[in-house]
């Protein structure tokens, strides 16, 4: 049994193409439907953390230094910080926290530190004010 490659490809680029283009050919007027809306809002967030997450706790070489800089993380987030300071205060726990957590070489700093300023970096992105609000306004809660 032989396997074509180019098929493979041509039937991966026509559902990429399909899923992207039959939602604007099916659905023409504005959507009324408030559940759906916000459902669909929040969908670009949602597949950002499911992206993000796994490799904020997988990339250090001591997934218990991910999961502190992720808290870590969070809580500078909360508070405020911009996004170069989380990112630097992330990249301090982590390095700091791979001696505590598990023994690495100078290899693995090269490796942990720029996985852990990328994931950093989108905590803000997941973690915001607005994002909170929108989320009480949406359940009634204010």
């Amino acid at each position: 049994m032989t396997h074509n490659i180019y098929l493979y490809i041509l039937v991966a680029a026509a559902m990429s193409c399909l899923i992207r283009v039959l939602p604007l050919i099916l659905i023409r007027k504005k959507i009324k439907n408030r559940f759906l809306r916000s459902f669909l809002f929040y969908v670009p967030y949602v597949t950002l953390a499911v992206m993000t997450f796994p490799a904020i706790i997988t990339a250090p070489q001591a997934p218990l230094a991910g999961i502190l800089a992720l808290a870590v993380g969070i809580v500078a987030a909360w508070k405020g910080m911009n996004m170069i300071g989380i990112a630097v205060l992330c990249c301090g726990v982590v390095f700091c926290g791979r001696d505590s957590f598990k023994k690495s070489s100078a290899n693995a700093i090269r490796k942990v530190a720029p996985m852990a300023l990328f994931a950093a970096s989108q905590l803000p992105l997941l973690i915001n004010g607005s994002t909170v609000l929108r989320l009480c306004s949406l359940s009634g809660n204010r």
